[in-house]
């Protein structure tokens, strides 16, 4: 989906990628396409649907640790970033 520029990124997330890193949209893509099955954390029903599951991933990419979570939504076919920031330690 990110290859095919099927993502969207919420204004949070590139807040905080700016914020915790000083990275933009590409920084934030590029990472998505690294991730791999290991760094998958857990799969949650959102607070907003029952009916959407946001998956929680763990990185460390270009130096940095990362905590992003992220769900596909089913109507658009969009992949839906909407958390991207510095992972503290704490899922």
């Amino acid at each position: 989906m990110v290859l095919s520029g099927k993502a969207v990124i919420h204004d949070n997330a590139k807040r905080c990628a700016k914020d915790d890193f000083g990275w933009g949209t590409k920084d934030i893509l590029d990472t998505l396409l690294f991730l791999k099955q290991h760094h998958f954390q857990k799969s949650n029903k959102s607070e907003l649907s029952p009916l959407i599951t946001v998956d929680s991933y763990k990185v460390r990419f270009n130096g940095e640790d990362v905590y992003t979570h992220f769900y596909i939504n089913e109507f658009s076919g969009e992949l839906v970033i909407n958390s991207f920031k510095q992972d503290t330690g704490e899922l």
